[in-house]
């Protein structure tokens, strides 16, 4: 009975042992997928941080926060940057800026020229810059800079946006067309 009772406990002991090395290695498997497991320099490597691929969000500098600029009531350029763009294609689609004033704003990409991003948003008023942010790629290794802000003489030119097309308009059968009605002109 003894020698059944030992054996037992072993092959309870034995299978523990397997069912945890299993989830160890399924754990890791995950992590792995997830993204990039690396320790911290100095860190022992059992506290490594498991960093998602794809996608990170960035912004600005933080000096480059609550930036102010008065035009005396013309309109005010807020040009940004992103830098070290590989691929141009790579480069955010558009970007995300809010303004004391103007509020959020989502400014699209306006050029790729060698590897810098440009984007610029206008507003009017005095204005300050709250904050701005986008998402990249996450091996990304640039800068995202407010690059300058300056006074617009007249009104800036928006890009071209699309045009709605015309749909026509079909009236059923037997549905009288609208007639015009004259409207009396007062006498002088």
């Amino acid at each position: 009975m003894k020698e059944e009772k030992r054996t037992r406990r072993l092959w309870i002991t034995w299978l523990g042992s397997f069912v945890s090395l299993a989830l160890l290695m399924a754990s890791v498997a995950i992590a792995l997928q997830a993204g990039d497991v690396r320790a911290k320099p100095g860190e022992p490597t059992f506290l490594a941080t498991v960093r998602p691929l794809g996608f990170k969000q960035i912004e600005i500098k933080p000096d480059q926060r609550y930036t102010s600029k008065d035009c005396g009531g013309g309109t005010i350029e807020w040009h940004f940057v992103i830098t070290q763009v590989e691929p141009a294609s790579n480069a955010p689609s558009s970007i995300t800026v809010q303004f004391q004033y103007s509020g959020v704003m989502s400014i699209p990409l306006d050029r790729v020229t060698g590897k810098t991003a440009h984007y610029s948003a206008y507003t009017s008023i005095p204005e300050t810059l709250i904050n701005a942010w986008a998402t990249i790629y996450s091996s990304w290794k640039g800068q995202f800079n407010l690059s300058h802000v300056d006074c617009v003489k007249g009104t800036p030119t928006p890009p071209p946006t699309a045009t709605p097309t015309p749909t026509a308009v079909t009236t059923p059968v037997g549905t009288p067309e609208p007639t015009e009605t004259a409207t009396p002109t007062p006498a002088v």
